[in-house]
């Protein structure tokens, strides 16, 4: 793709990056910038950046302030949007990137403008680019988790992912609840539903389960056994989205355990059944934590069966050639006679470019209901141009309005069913045998504005919690889930599941199903076997640190399936990363990891630290199709002897390599700041969580 075909897509890149030439101003202190990083990592609605220059980073933070339209349309201009949102009510919001530092927002409701507003970015502090490794150092202590450099055809993306900090505790009723430290390495509050507190002394815990995103499940299990232990003066209570039989509608852990291997852990057999979506993530937590903790089937079992297939909507770059097709075909034509096309093209426009993702629940179905009247009445126009053949673009067009059609009826069976989780979730509070619970309820994001709505209107508090970097699934994590709802795994035991297209896994398996399930144990544990076997073959430590070493790797969801070995005497990291103790790589499809050690010192492995951050590590691909051109790099700092880990993922070689202490200093100079380019921009966005964001943006740039 080309420079400029990037640069059509609504300015995406000059809203993720400048460049700014700035005076180095001298400062001795970080103390400035970390006040307002802890300010965003408590929530509050403030966006950072840092301009870099020629010899100097600034950090601006952002203001906004209400305005008229007359102020908007002079300092508007005659500067384009660059980018379309939809927010709830169907209001739409237009951004205006007009300079390095002013951005223009206008809102229009039913189509017509009703707000603007101002968005300024001021100076927080300046300092020398040499100074850059200093401040990476010193914001790992303040909560920095994560640096990524996306380099694309001579542009750069980069964004400072900061952990959560806010708040420690909750109070409902008179019972309260913490958040740990541990909790929030790899857990958020969901900041769009803030925390209710109620007026009765009921609450409920609502946790957004990950579905089909493994990263996302890998991060979900440590994250409530942190919460969990934190809290352990209470005991809790799964309510669990997915279909269910009433066979399984109290979702019993032993039916599953019963079949485990007895000679191979049980932690890699559980993560071996996820992996394959054979349970999902509260299953998972309970195997491995605790069987006897009780969990109730909450959705209608129903919904799945009624759900139609998703379709495949195309994204903007093909309808956008579409849309240039009709615009020529329409410029043709006397524009005395095409005034009702021009206007409905420019609100279909607006419609299908926007951006609908921060839209859940019914604003969703509202969204994708608008765009189907918009696309018949698209179509019905164009149909009455006789001097044109449109034939070509209305085959398009009816092509994906059926699509939005279908998806829109899928969002209903789902909102429909979010009367009767709702309803199930209050039915815990009445009940005698668990009422003294405290209930977690694992749903999709989409069901929680109508879910916390009934919360609210009976009284009842709540929380909202999900894993940390909501990424989106892999193609093949997509491919594998939907397997585990749709295909025949094995003929033989006839495991063949009724559920459609990308809904929630069932919430256990069947009894019918259950024969399967030893099967694949039973195939799975020859190989977890022949991994212990190499790996001790491969490791010259003592048989005590070796055992400790593989029972560690095995406690992690990711390196749980790698194929772990020590190097040979002579096998070292690459020239340009010395000094990492490890490395850790996919095979193609995200498939087949394999984790090199590197360090073959016997006392290097006597320290607990090294061994705690094996066993959380969570090494992401970057987003798959940028692998080639991203520098990752994942900071930790162990909380009793203060010492630094870091992985860091080299786009070359496709690898993670893991340091630590000293090691981690090399590794800072080798994270750096964007080259400043002649009359261009680039900035570095600090936030608290990856989410969607920046893979939307990338998604626009692949165009």
């Amino acid at each position: 793709m080309s420079k400029g075909q990037i640069k059509l897509l609504g300015g995406t890149l000059s809203l993720l990056l400048s460049l700014i030439v700035v005076s180095a101003v001298a400062a001795q202190s970080f103390a400035p910038v970390f006040e307002w990083t802890k300010r965003v990592q408590k929530g509050e609605e403030i966006e950072l950046k840092v301009h870099v220059g020629t010899d100097s980073f600034t950090f601006l933070r952002s203001r906004t302030t209400e305005i008229d339209q007359t102020t908007f349309q002079r300092l508007c201009g005659d500067t384009p949007p660059q980018q379309i949102k939809v927010l709830p009510d169907e209001e739409l919001v237009f951004e205006y990137q007009i300079n390095k530092l002013l951005q223009l927002e206008q809102t229009l409701r039913g189509n017509k403008p009703s707000a603007w507003r101002k968005i300024e970015f001021l100076e927080i502090a300046s300092y020398p680019l040499i100074r850059w490794t200093d401040f990476l150092e010193q914001a790992v202590s303040q909560g920095l988790m994560e640096y990524e450099l996306i380099e694309y055809e001579g542009e750069s993306f980069v964004s400072l992912t900061f952990k959560q900090t806010d708040p420690s505790s909750l109070r409902f009723g008179t019972r309260s609840i913490r958040f740990s430290d541990e909790f929030y390495e790899d857990m958020k509050i969901v900041k769009e539903f803030k925390p209710w507190v109620g007026n009765t002394n009921n609450f409920v815990i609502l946790v957004h389960e990950p579905h089909w995103s493994l990263s996302g499940q890998y991060q979900l299990i440590p994250g409530l056994k942190a919460f969990i232990d934190t809290n352990s003066q209470y005991q809790f209570r799964f309510l669990v989205e997915g279909y269910w039989e009433e066979e399984i509608k109290y979702i019993r852990a032993e039916p599953i355990l019963d079949r485990f291997s007895k000679d191979v852990s049980k932690e890699a057999q559980v993560f071996a059944l996820l992996r394959n979506f054979l349970i999902d993530g509260p299953f998972a937590y309970r195997l491995l934590y605790d069987p006897d903790l009780p969990a109730l089937a909450i959705d209608d079992p129903e919904r799945s069966k009624k759900t139609p297939p998703e379709q495949k909507i195309k994204d903007w770059t093909e309808t956008s050639e579409v849309a240039k097709s009709i615009i020529q075909k329409l410029q043709g034509l006397p524009s005395d006679e095409i005034q009702n096309q021009w206007q409905i093209l420019s609100l279909w426009v607006y419609y299908v470019r926007a951006d609908a993702s921060e839209l859940k629940g019914p604003d969703i179905i509202k969204h994708l209901e608008n765009v189907v009247e918009l696309y018949d009445a698209l179509i019905k126009s164009l149909e009455t141009l006789q001097d044109q053949d449109f034939a070509s673009e209305i085959s398009f067009l009816e092509k994906q309005v059926s699509a939005y059609r279908t998806n829109s009826k899928r969002y209903q069976f789902a909102l429909d069913g979010d009367y009767t989780m709702a309803t199930n979730i209050l039915t815990h509070f009445t009940s005698e045998e668990y009422s003294n619970r405290i209930p977690m309820a694992f749903i999709g994001n989409f069901h929680t504005p109508a879910i916390t709505s009934h919360l609210r209107s009976e009284g009842i508090g709540y929380v909202v919690i999900e894993p940390r970097v909501s990424l989106i699934a892999t193609e093949r994590e997509k491919e594998n889930f939907n397997g585990a709802l749709n295909k025949s795994f094995d003929t033989q035991y006839n495991y063949l599941r009724d559920l459609i297209g990308d809904l929630k896994l069932q919430v256990a398996p069947l009894p019918r199903e259950l024969p399967y399930y030893k099967s694949f144990l039973e195939r799975e544990a020859p190989k977890i076997r022949r991994q212990k076997i190499i790996f001790r073959a491969s490791s010259p430590l003592s048989p005590d640190n070796t055992s400790k070493i593989y029972n560690i790797l095995e406690r992690n969801g990711i390196l749980s399936n790698a194929q772990a070995i020590f190097a040979g005497s002579g096998q070292t990291p690459p020239p340009k990363l010395p000094g990492a103790f490890a490395s850790f790589s996919f095979g193609p499809g995200g498939e087949n990891p394999k984790l090199i050690i590197y360090d073959r010192e016997e006392e290097n492995w006597e320290h607990s630290d090294r061994l705690s951050y094996l066993e959380k590590i969570l090494p992401i691909l970057p987003y798959e199709k940028f692998q080639r051109e991203t520098r990752k790099a994942s900071f930790s700092q162990d909380k009793e002897t203060k010492r630094m880990f870091l992985w860091l993922f080299d786009p070359q070689t496709q690898k993670f390599y893991l340091f630590e202490g000293e090691e981690t200093i090399n590794i800072f100079k080798l994270l750096p700041l964007p080259k400043p380019k002649d009359e261009e921009e680039a900035l570095i966005h600090i936030r608290i969580s990856i989410r969607d964001w920046l893979h939307k943006e990338k998604e626009k740039v692949l165009g």
